[in-house]
């Protein structure tokens, strides 16, 4: 299997997987999602990924005259964490989701590059969405204010959301 068809049915599977919330148990999912910007936990796990992320992309990527001081990504890495934490706290939970997004079309460009028009514009829509999280997080809950009103609204977010990752899926096994 080619590794842009298995690209494919991992970010449907992917979608597939956070929409089923919605569709199982729509009361949890409403509330769940009212309480993902304050969610301190939610947000210092994300943090800590994205922030491995980041020192992991410099530390192999060459950058001339900077590559000698690589070996301080191992106390800047944590201090910066230990900054962010502290000091962006308030909606750091959808913060550190833009900023996952901003980090995830990478590997999906890189493998997508000559032939996944559709997965290329998919990384360019995760980006877009990104960027809006991390300038302005409020945009998490104002976006999703329309679907967590009520319990059929939150199952057709589900529903949506498992056709998107199908979509996706199915366009991987049958064009890639």
């Amino acid at each position: 299997m080619s590794d842009i068809r298995m690209l494919a049915m991992v970010i449907g599977g992917i979608a597939c997987l956070l929409s089923l919330p919605c569709l199982a148990a729509p009361e949890r999912a409403m509330e769940w999602i009212r309480d993902f910007p304050r969610n301190k936990f939610v947000a210092w796990i994300m943090t800590a990924v994205g922030v491995t992320w980041v020192a992991w992309l410099l530390f192999i990527t060459p950058l001339g005259w900077v590559d000698n001081y690589k070996l301080s990504l191992y106390v800047l890495a944590p201090g910066f964490f230990l900054l962010v934490v502290n000091y962006m706290d308030e909606l750091l939970a959808p913060r550190a989701l833009g900023g996952l997004l901003l980090l995830l079309p990478s590997p999906i460009i890189d493998i997508a590059r000559q032939r996944g028009l559709l997965l290329v514009s998919l990384a360019y829509v995760l980006v877009v969405m990104g960027i809006m999280l991390v300038l302005s997080p409020y945009m998490f809950r104002k976006s999703l204010a329309f679907f967590i009103v009520s319990p059929v609204r939150c199952r057709a977010l589900g529903y949506a959301g498992v056709g998107v990752g199908v979509f996706i899926a199915a366009f991987g096994l049958l064009f890639y």
